[in-house]
C-alpha cells in the first residue's frame, strides 16, 4: 500500500459507524457497562456527521437494546473499543459543527446534557500514542491543570442535589470517598477526551446521607480549622455551570470547551 493511500484509509484510524455512514473518530467518552455515549468528537462530510448525531439522539430503552430492531440506534466504534454503543437513554445532546480548514469536512462535537456529567477535553491528547508506555502519564499531565475545576463542578452538583450545604474545601475529600464507594463512575475515554465522570443521581446515592456520615465520622468539619468560624457557602448554581459568587454579573466557571481543530 502506498503512503498516499494509507493516509486516506479510514480503516487505519478510529471511526464511528452507523447503519448508513462512517466518520473519523476524534474523541469519545462512554459508560463501559451501560455502553452509553456521553461525548463524541468526529470529522467527516457534513451529511455523514449529521447522520451520526441523529443516531446518537435516538432514544433506546436499555431493555430493548438486544433486539435487532435497535440497529438504527447503534454506533459501532473501531480501534478504541469492541463494544456497540448507544446514546444516553434520555437521548438529549447538544451539538456544535465547525469547518475544518483546507478540507471539505465538518467536525462534530456532541455532549450529553445530563447534569451529572463532568468532562474534560484537550486536543493535545490526539497527539499521544495510546500504545506507548507513558501514554497514561501524558494524559494525566494534561488533566492536572483542570483538577480544581472538576472538583468545583462536583461540589456544585452536590449543592444542587442535597439538603446539606457542601463547602468548597470539602471537595477533594468528598471526591475521594465517592470514588472509593462507587458513587462516581469513571467513564472510558479516548482521543481528545482526557477525563470524564458520571456522578450518581440522588435516586442512586443518598448524597445527603453520604455527607452527613462523613460529618459524623469527622472526616470533614463545618468549622474552619484556622479561624474556628463556620464557613458560609456563597456560590450558586445555574444550568450553565458554577458561579463564583451570587453577583448578577458573575461568569460561569466551566471546563474548557473542546477546540475545533
Amino acid at each position: 500500500m502506498s503512503l498516499t493511500s494509507s493516509i486516506f484509509d479510514l480503516d487505519a484510524y478510529p471511526c464511528f459507524n452507523n447503519m448508513h455512514t462512517r466518520v473519523q473518530g476524534l474523541g469519545l467518552a462512554f459508560h463501559p457497562e451501560e455502553r452509553e455515549i456521553y461525548y463524541i468528537s468526529a470529522a467527516g462530510p457534513q451529511m455523514a456527521v449529521r447522520s451520526i448525531f441523529s443516531t446518537l439522539c435516538r432514544k433506546t430503552p436499555r431493555r430493548d437494546r438486544k433486539d435487532s430492531t435497535t440497529n438504527n440506534s447503534q454506533i459501532f466504534v473501531s480501534h478504541w473499543t469492541h463494544y456497540t454503543l448507544f446514546g444516553t437513554e434520555a437521548g438529549q445532546f447538544k451539538s456544535l459543527y465547525t469547518d475544518i480548514p483546507n478540507a471539505n469536512y465538518k467536525q462534530l462535537l456532541a455532549l450529553s446534557t445530563v447534569p451529572n456529567l463532568i468532562l474534560c477535553t484537550d486536543p493535545a491528547a490526539l497527539l499521544i500514542d495510546a500504545e506507548s508506555d507513558d501514554s497514561q502519564a501524558k494524559i494525566n499531565a494534561l488533566l492536572t491543570p483542570h483538577k480544581q475545576r472538576i472538583i468545583d463542578q462536583f461540589v456544585g452538583y452536590l449543592n444542587a442535589e442535597t439538603e446539606v450545604p457542601v463547602l468548597p474545601k470539602w471537595g477533594p475529600t468528598l471526591w475521594k470517598h465517592a470514588m472509593d464507594l462507587g458513587h462516581i463512575t469513571k467513564l472510558q475515554t479516548h482521543g481528545d477526551c482526557v477525563g470524564a465522570w458520571r456522578i450518581n443521581k440522588p435516586a442512586e446515592t443518598d448524597w445527603t446521607e453520604f455527607v452527613q456520615q462523613l460529618l459524623q465520622e469527622k472526616v470533614i468539619s463545618i468549622l474552619d480549622i484556622q479561624e474556628g468560624k463556620p464557613i458560609h457557602e456563597t456560590r450558586i448554581i445555574n444550568q450553565n455551570g458554577l458561579l463564583p459568587d451570587a453577583h448578577t454579573n458573575a461568569q460561569p466557571l466551566m471546563l474548557p470547551a473542546p477546540a475545533a481543530d
